[in-house]
């Protein structure tokens, strides 16, 4: 107890129930929320554009692994990251336990999904590098092994959620606020749920760090086998490859990590900064579908040249269809400038006429009365 109550003191004091309002930086945190939702649905969406692009390259395993990821994250983006903004937002009533209890899920099952995604690329990386020229992971296998990672993600989180559901069955608070202690049943089903997470989860981070040292150590001693193999072009560009889905492996636990140490902690502890600090940390996690699509964009070149091909095509459509509605203006104004001296020379041809007709008029007169006084004398 009194190591509790030393900890207690340390992380503040437990208050009464409060709103996520009184945390500080609320509104700095649903602006980072926005935008990165935003910026994620964009950056997934040409992602999926280039790969849809390109397919008729042919499909292979590492596209179709790339493609499952940046899926999820693009589905996380539209659907849980919204969910989750409006839970930290939202108010104390029961009512909102159905948008936590979908955020869950739906965080969950995207983030399940992912780990378990890249533990796939590491073998894809694998078997691309080290033994080539031939490759055991098809098509085909792939396609199973998705299958399989969708099936697994949704029943993990089905088994994960239990403490939250019977936590709304029993009329009680899903969403965590300021001061609320969490129920005795749903820290069961916390437990229940940390136990899958680390069920599947230290399987899938060993076989990503295990793939990724043994690509390392093969690619340094066989070096010059791999050359005579898959030529100089082919080994930078998989190794190009397997170096940026390491990069997306760390970026991605990276942004969980500190989420898994405030829900222990949060766990224990319902003091104010505890909770603001989880929340932070929640907002962290979800930065992930949007940070790892734009590293991988950066770290892939071709998808920044096509991004760039599209944006100048788009500016030299403009620019064309500028300089042709210009050239429709100039030739408006130029036939109306033609209309315009067709009808001053009208003009002046009328009155020329009427002029010559009033002097023939005039000598006619004259010339009569002219005859006239002759007569006369």
């Amino acid at each position: 107890m009194s190591f509790i109550a030393n900890h207690t003191f340390f992380l503040g004091e437990s208050d009464h129930e409060k709103s996520n309002h009184q945390c500080p930086g609320l509104a700095a945190q649903n602006a980072a929320l926005g935008t990165s939702c935003f910026l994620g649905i964009i950056a997934n969406s040409i992602i999926l554009a280039f790969i849809f692009k390109n397919r008729r390259g042919g499909l292979t395993p590492d596209k179709l692994l790339i493609t499952n990821f940046a899926g999820v994250d693009l589905i996380a983006c539209l659907i849980s990251l919204p969910l989750h903004m409006k839970a930290i937002n939202g108010g104390s009533s029961l009512a909102d336990n159905g948008v936590c209890l979908a955020r869950f899920f739906t965080m969950f099952t995207s983030f399940a999904v992912n780990i378990m995604t890249l533990a796939t690329i590491s073998i894809d990386r694998y078997d691309a590098i080290c033994r080539a020229p031939f490759r055991e992971i098809t098509i085909r296998k792939t396609v199973y092994h998705l299958v399989f990672i969708w099936l697994f993600a949704v029943c993990t989180a089905a088994a994960g959620g239990s403490g939250h559901v019977l936590t709304a069955v029993r009329s009680e608070h899903v969403c965590l606020r300021p001061g609320r202690e969490i129920p005795s049943g749903a820290l069961t089903g916390k437990s229940v749920m940390l136990a899958i997470v680390t069920l599947w989860i230290l399987p899938s981070l060993a076989i990503m760090f295990y793939r990724f040292y043994a690509i390392v150590k093969y690619v340094q001693e066989h070096s010059a086998h791999l050359r005579s193999v898959l030529g100089t072009v082919g080994v930078k560009r998989e190794v190009k490859l397997t170096r940026t889905c390491a990069a997306m492996v760390i970026t991605y636990l990276s942004c969980w990590v500190m989420f898994a140490v405030m829900v222990l902690l949060r766990n224990m502890f319902s003091s104010l900064a505890v909770h603001c600090t989880y929340l932070w940390s929640y907002s962290l996690a979800y930065s992930s579908f949007t940070v790892v699509p734009f590293e991988y964009m950066v770290l892939d070149k071709r998808l920044l040249a096509f991004v760039w091909q599209k944006f100048a095509r788009k500016r030299r459509k403009i620019s064309a269809e500028g300089m042709s509605n210009h050239k429709v203006m100039y030739t408006k104004k130029a036939l109306q400038n033609q209309r315009s001296e067709d009808c001053d020379s009208c003009d002046q041809t009328q009155i020329i006429n009427e002029r010559n007709e009033l002097q023939a008029d005039s000598k006619e007169a004259f010339h009569k009365d002219l005859a006239m006084t002759r007569t006369d004398n």
